[in-house]
């Protein structure tokens, strides 16, 4: 994957909330994938909707290989990041150095 990862500056070692967000997201996400039920789709639809604006489902894949505007990269990259940047922010406040 040709990502760059963005580390953001966080107060001690705690990963900021746009980070949590985007890591619930793809577990609902990731729920859909597996359950394929209605109460997942909703959960899905809400993400769609309120996040990215977005007036119709998209199924997961064509979503998350979709360019994020602000992020100029795939959604699934910035996803990818996210969990990165938690990890980090997680190992740091253990003193662990990455």
């Amino acid at each position: 994957m040709a990502s760059k990862f963005k580390l953001g500056v966080r107060v001690k070692g705690k990963p900021n909330t746009d980070d949590e967000g985007r890591i619930d997201e793809f577990y609902k996400i990731r729920n859909y994938l597996a359950h394929y039920n209605d109460y997942a789709k909703r959960g899905v639809e809400k993400i769609y909707k309120q996040r990215y604006g977005l007036k119709t489902f998209r199924q997961p894949g064509e979503f998350l290989l979709t360019i994020d505007k602000r992020e100029k990269e795939t959604r699934m990259a910035v996803y990818i990041s996210n969990f990165y940047e938690a990890s980090e922010a997680m190992a740091k406040s253990i003193g662990v150095q990455t």
